[in-house]
């Protein structure tokens, strides 16, 4: 079972090897999480983003 904190450690050869997927799409998959870690912050970071600001509690 792959969780949150797991899937942004993945890295290609993880999910090639491991979890026996072709080279393709487990590319995709790790290049998508890499773009998605650029958008949110890293817990404890106190780092607040626009989209995260302005979507808040209401």
């Amino acid at each position: 079972e792959i969780d949150g904190q797991a899937l942004l450690l993945l890295k290609e050869n993880h999910l090639v090897n491991a979890m026996g997927m072709k080279l393709g799409p487990a590319l995709k998959i790790v290049a998508k999480v890499e773009s998605m870690k650029e958008v949110v912050p890293a817990p404890g970071s106190g780092e607040v983003k626009e989209a995260t600001a302005a979507g808040g509690a209401q």
